[in-house]
């Protein structure tokens, strides 16, 4: 990496690094234990319902953590699917991706989404996915698009 790229590089590292803790701060502040169930104030129950009370109370934090956690690509059948196709894509990757890989070099990265066989991410550890271009900002960008 030359020289001039390094100061790049910090700054972009630093940038990534600062946006990840603002976006887990919330998420920590919200949930300190990650539990995720909901701590309630205690009551005085009758010494007849204290049990059924417990099992309901139980009951209701467990679903209430299930609504909070679901997510359609990872739990049941569906999840089921995507980690087979995962697996697969992994274990015998499209000739596509291997060539895209290989034009990386050893620091490329290629992420495949098993839903849409598309990739999720395209890049590069030690700089950048293209060189330097003597072209316009504008006519970059259009000719991307």
């Amino acid at each position: 990496m030359s020289r001039l790229n390094r100061p790049r590089m910090a700054l972009s590292s630093a940038a990534t690094l600062a946006v990840v803790a603002a976006l887990a701060a919330p998420q920590a502040i919200a949930d300190p234990g990650g539990s995720g169930t909901t701590i309630k104030a205690p009551t005085a129950p009758s010494s007849r319902s204290a049990p059924a009370a417990k099992e309901r109370a139980a009951t209701s934090a467990g679903q209430e953590k299930a609504r909070q956690t679901f997510d359609s690509r990872r739990d049941g059948k569906a999840g089921a699917v995507l980690q087979r196709r995962a697996d697969k894509t992994v274990a015998q990757p499209p000739s596509a991706v291997v060539r895209l890989k290989r034009s990386l070099g050893v620091q490329g990265l290629v992420s495949i989404d098993p839903l849409t066989g598309s990739p999720r991410q395209v890049a590069r550890v030690d700089g950048f996915l293209t060189g330097k271009s003597k072209a316009k900002p504008r006519t970059i960008a259009l000719r991307y698009v």
